[in-house]
């Protein structure tokens, strides 16, 4: 799998920013938080109350080891992809692990279809339409960010009109609730808003209007006239197709037997074939709602590898990572993931956390309601950071300002008919 070259299918794109979110249950359990009136989500503690009360084959290992974990008070004993390697250990358990697996892949797929109904799901579309959700999440991350972060951030300083703003989102959820929040549709996006210019997105640079080093952007929350494309994927399977839903784990020791490496989740998704392609095209990184837990251990170490790479770049790729009201350990997560010792510290430059009590309180992925400052922001701002004439932004321009003036009085014309 590769990116869509989108700049070289528009007329006036100069640049394609791709953008990689990778988002986990975090998402979902805050979505159904809001939308259902009980305690009940997809996490897997639910889903093993819910097999409790349904019924079950009492020869399967898995259920017998959640039971084992939780009278012994572990942490995370629901979590029985994390057990795998902790049950399979020759090929007598391969066998049984097959069985257990199979069982549990119909189970969930009944449970998410009774958590995540119809009815929450049209009541999501509804609220993510008249909120523009999608809208402001694709175009106002950047004001997540606090002013300590958001001067250090390189992603803002290549930002101007015409770029293409190209997201993929990495679902790793087995329900659609994300991609019903993502998808654009007719009331939050017009592909031909414009009657003389083909864009069709505005980017918001800097939406809480922090001080910043880059000379060459105008003052206050710049829009950025561009393109923008989403496209979701789901490396591990479908609710409603049960025989698509991959649970596994990532042991290193399952690789050097037959069997038991058929239990890593990346035997069957081949994710280096699939999507190893990807990362090196890869702008910014964003994770959101997950735990960043061993299981998809191969996503972070390629990352890692990536932001190593890239960390003498003019242009260097980043990663964002949300974390719900408690800082995100850095530090570890690059030593645990990040192959190259002497690298380590350029990595750690290029991460940012963006640490948030209620998902009300962010812009991405939130399900804030809109208010007019959010309406505000999408105004276009022509103020100037300096009263020179010629302002010049890099080698590429000169005394660009009267096609600056220009070029949105074309855009507020059209907005105005």
């Amino acid at each position: 799998m590769q990116y869509d070259d989108y700049k070289s299918k528009y007329k006036d794109a100069t640049k394609q920013h791709n953008i990689m979110v990778l988002v986990g249950n975090g998402f979902d359990i805050n979505v159904l938080s809001k939308y259902r009136n009980d305690s009940i989500d997809t996490r897997y503690a639910k889903f093993y109350d819910f097999v409790k009360y349904i019924g079950y084959d009492k020869d399967n290992i898995l259920i017998r080891k959640m039971d084992e974990a939780k009278k012994n008070g572990k942490k995370n004993w629901s979590d029985f992809e994390a057990l795998i390697p902790e049950v399979v250990k020759d090929e007598k358990d391969c066998k049984l692990m097959n069985t257990s697996l199979v069982e549990l892949q119909e189970k969930f797929s009944l449970f998410l279809n009774n958590v995540v109904t119809p009815q929450i799901e049209n009541d999501l579309g509804r609220d993510f339409t008249k909120n523009n959700w999608a809208k402001r999440s694709l175009s106002a991350f950047l004001g997540d960010l606090d002013k300590k972060n958001f001067k250090k951030i390189k992603f803002y300083a290549d930002l101007w009109h015409h770029y293409v703003f190209n997201f993929l989102f990495v679902n790793f959820n087995y329900t659609s609730l994300l991609d019903d929040y993502i998808y654009l549709d007719k009331m939050q996006f017009n592909p031909h808003i414009y009657r003389t210019v083909d864009t069709n997105f505005s980017f918001q640079a800097n939406p809480n209007n922090y001080e910043n080093d880059y000379d060459y952007h105008l003052e206050g929350n710049i829009l950025f006239s561009g393109y923008v494309h989403t496209r979701v994927i789901h490396p591990h399977g479908y609710q409603n197709i049960p025989r698509s839903l991959l649970f596994g784990a990532s042991d290193d020791r399952f690789e050097s037997d037959s069997e038991m490496r058929k239990f890593n989740k990346d035997y069957w998704t081949q994710y280096e074939l699939n999507y190893g392609s990807l990362f090196n095209d890869t702008k910014l990184f964003i994770i959101y709602g997950s735990s960043v837990g061993e299981s998809d251990k191969w996503w972070w170490k390629n990352i890692c590898k990536t932001l190593e790479k890239d960390a003498e770049s003019k242009e260097p790729s980043e990663l964002i990572i949300y974390s719900y009201k408690t800082k995100f350990d850095i530090s570890s997560f690059v030593n645990k993931y990040a192959s190259c010792e002497s690298g380590k510290g350029k990595i750690r430059e290029r991460i940012f956390n963006i640490v948030y009590d209620n998902s009300d309180e962010i812009n991405f992925l939130s399900l804030r309601p809109e208010t007019e400052e959010d309406k505000n922001r999408e105004k276009f701002n022509f103020s100037k950071k300096s009263n020179d004439p010629a302002i010049i932004f890099d080698d590429r321009w000169e005394n660009i300002d009267s096609e600056v003036e220009d070029y949105f009085k074309e855009i507020i014309e059209d907005e105005e008919l």
